[in-house]
């Protein structure tokens, strides 16, 4: 298997280092994690080394690495999560027109 290694223009790294500090000031602490590690695999730095660095597994720094290479920066940030099934219904959660729920 090849390493994966991003090349990066200068100004796209200044970029992305500077949404990282963003993210990290604003609580997006994950997607500062995935840009970070876009960064570090910049640097020279294999998928197997970041993954020590943040106690990852390398199976996902491999796939924010992939997701960047096909997306981009909209690769990195956070998805929807399908979490715990509603509990309530559609209805339920919708509030009538005197705002009270049904």
């Amino acid at each position: 298997m090849l390493p994966r290694l991003i090349l990066l223009h200068p100004k796209t790294y200044r970029r992305l280092l500077r949404l990282r500090r963003e993210g990290e000031r604003d609580g997006a602490y994950r997607a500062a994690k995935r840009l970070h590690a876009v960064l570090l695999n910049a640097d020279g730095h294999s998928s197997g080394r970041i993954a020590e660095i943040f106690k990852a597994p390398r199976s996902k720094v491999s796939e924010w690495l992939a997701n960047y290479a096909t997306h981009g920066e909209e690769g990195l940030l956070e998805g929807q999560r399908s979490g715990r099934p509603a509990r309530l219904s559609e209805a339920q959660r919708t509030p009538t027109e005197s705002g009270r729920q049904h």
